[in-house]
């Protein structure tokens, strides 16, 4: 892990919070992070902003760079605003894509209950 990196997310998520779009698109920039722990890191402080990071969630989604990621994150910040996503990617071509979509399906089911 890069603690510089880690750093400047924490940093933008507290921006975001206060209102930096900016911010937020470092977030999701973090998504696509080559460090895996700077990826996970972006995805819980997108899905802590919840209805917030949605708008953004939805730019990224148009062409994303790490799309199972993406959907996990997505699934789990915002899944209702996403379903139709969701579904469509469930039945995507490539494996990882379809699994990701599956889990953030599941996961949505779930914490509906």
């Amino acid at each position: 892990m890069k603690v510089g990196e880690s750093a400047l997310l924490f940093a933008a998520a507290a921006a975001f919070r206060l209102g930096s779009t900016t911010a937020g698109r470092r977030l999701i920039a973090g998504l696509s992070s080559l460090d895996d722990e700077s990826r996970v890191i972006a995805g819980m402080l997108l899905v802590r902003a919840g209805d917030r990071a949605v708008p953004l969630l939805a730019e990224e989604l148009r062409q994303p760079r790490n799309l199972p990621h993406l959907l996990r994150v997505i699934g789990d910040a915002a899944p209702q605003a996403f379903a139709a996503d969701l579904e469509r990617y469930a039945s995507a071509a490539d494996p990882a894509v379809r699994q990701a979509a599956r889990d953030a399906l599941r996961a949505a089911s779930a914490a509906a209950r």
